[in-house]
């Protein structure tokens, strides 16, 4: 009996102790952060961190990273093991390895801990990671302790940017312009020394202020000079710093001359919380478009029969050195069809080529003039374009996405006017509310009768009264006269 209770009993000990060691925990490494975000030429660190373990003395570590975007820089012992030594990394900054040895002469840890931190240098953008190779684990006795290793360490490096915002605006000759200088993808930003170049001819520096990115930072005018055209703003946090995308600075200039101006980056410098210089970009310069130009479809209504043909101009005022258009129509292609377009001169040596759509109603008309010297300022008719009238309902022909450039390939800010009303109607001027209403009648011969005997140039001019010419044709002549009035006259009284 004796010795079969003690049979069971060992039994029972055996159970025991291998259900304990089944339930204790694996002793894990890991790499931490497990992703972390750096700027460009910025440093990052490491933690190899050790997850219950029992009775650590000494670890050999080896990292690999890519060499292309990471360079081992210096380690440090992180505490875990009381008094341990951690000898000379062994580096290979062109392979991209590293070997960490760290051993303690007369203490060892339980638990969990940090074993050793790693430093690398950014030196390249992108998305990259430092993971695990060879690694091993002594106990108090030297011997290997069974572990497992956690996953990679990703480090996304961005490259800093810095741009000047809105790329293009247009303002009055004589008011402001405000452009912002906003970074991206920054770590850790506390200053920041900002140089902009200007036409001083074109723009006057006026005044910046704090665009808010950095807290409770300070802005210095450091150097205006209105007649070279240069600025130099420097600003940084009182203590603080701040990461990621936002504006530094704003900065107001005045609009003194006419056309397209550039606002540049000169020498920029960028600093971390530790005065270390950020590496990064510039963008583009901001044009400031100052009186810009208006495209205006002419005439604004005009009334064409069913089976006649609608010719509209398309006008550009106030403009400055302009070599080249790109000007998108939209139109009704169950009222009207796409004949033809031509140019009208207002660009000198210029080529027009046209692209038509006349199931989907698009309309595109690009125009350059060919030559170093072939541009123009000032207003004028640039280009014409025939649609045939195919029904008799109102339409309209109105803009698309425009495109203006300056002499020199910059965009142009411009602003475009109203649609061209086309009316099946001639003589249907407007009813009482200002617009067409489908009848020739008392309210279209006052609208008539007032513009009588007048040329563009006088004050009562009125381009819609302006439907014919001598002969009896349905083109304006600059002039309302009798040919008008007879044309008029045999459509009053007339509807839709």
């Amino acid at each position: 009996m004796k010795q079969k209770y003690l049979l069971y009993s060992i039994v029972f000990l055996l159970f025991s102790m291998i259900s304990l060691s089944a339930m204790a925990a694996v002793p894990n490494l890991e790499i931490t952060p497990p992703s972390q975000s750096v700027s460009l030429g910025s440093e990052c660190t490491l933690n190899i961190e050790v997850q219950d373990v029992i009775d650590l003395k000494g670890a050999s570590i080896t990292l690999n990273f890519d060499a292309s975007k990471l360079q081992y820089v210096s380690s440090a012992g992180g505490g875990f093991i009381p008094g341990a030594f951690l000898a000379p990394a062994t580096v290979d900054n062109v392979g991209g390895t590293v070997l960490l040895d760290i051993v303690s002469l007369s203490s060892y840890a339980s638990g969990s801990g940090n074993i050793v931190s790693v430093v690398f240098e950014s030196i390249a953008a992108g998305d990259t990671n430092v993971s695990f190779s060879v690694t091993t684990l002594r106990d108090k006795n030297n011997i290997s302790i069974d572990h497992t290793t956690g996953s990679d360490s990703l480090i996304t490096i961005n490259i800093s940017n810095i741009k000047l915002m809105p790329e293009l605006q247009g303002v009055d000759q004589y008011s402001q312009a405000t452009v912002n200088v906003e970074v991206e993808d920054v770590i850790n930003l506390q200053g920041a020394s900002i140089t902009l170049n200007f036409d001083p001819t074109q723009l006057q520096y006026v005044s910046s202020a704090n665009g808010g990115f950095i807290p409770n930072a300070t802005l210095l005018e450091d150097t205006v000079d209105n007649v070279t055209g240069l600025v130099t703003l420097d600003i940084a946090g009182l203590g603080t710093y701040n990461s990621g995308n936002g504006t530094i600075m704003d900065v107001n200039f005045q609009a003194i001359g006419k056309g397209n101006s550039l606002v540049l980056f000169g020498n920029t410098i960028l600093r971390d919380k530790d005065n270390n210089e950020i590496t990064h970009t510039t963008g583009d310069a901001s044009i400031i478009t100052i009186d810009p130009p208006v495209l205006n479809l002419l005439p604004v209504v005009q009334s064409v029969a069913q089976g006649g043909q609608v010719e509209i101009y398309i006008e550009v005022k106030d403009a400055t050195n302009l070599q080249g258009a790109s000007i998108a129509l939209n139109f009704d292609t169950d009222e009207i069809q796409y004949v033809s377009s031509a140019d009208e001169g207002f660009i000198p040596n210029a080529t027009l080529m046209d692209t038509c759509d006349n199931i989907a109603g698009l309309l595109t008309l690009d125009i350059v003039g060919l030559g170093s010297t072939a541009y123009a300022s000032g207003d004028g008719n640039m280009l014409s374009a025939v649609f045939q009238r195919i029904n008799t309902g109102n339409t309209n022909i109105t803009f698309g996405i425009t495109q203006l450039r300056d002499k020199d390939n910059s965009p142009m800010y411009h602003m475009t006017g109203n649609p061209c009303l086309i009316t099946s109607l001639i003589g249907d001027f407007g009813g009482p509310g200002g617009s067409p209403d489908c009848v020739v009648d008392f309210e279209d011969l006052m609208i008539f009768a007032l513009a009588y005997g007048s040329t563009p140039s006088d004050p009562n001019w009125n381009p819609l009264c302006d439907i014919g010419s001598p002969g009896g044709s349905l083109v304006p002549d600059g002039v309302i006269d009798f040919e008008d009035l007879m044309i008029f006259a045999m459509h009053y009284g007339e509807t839709c």
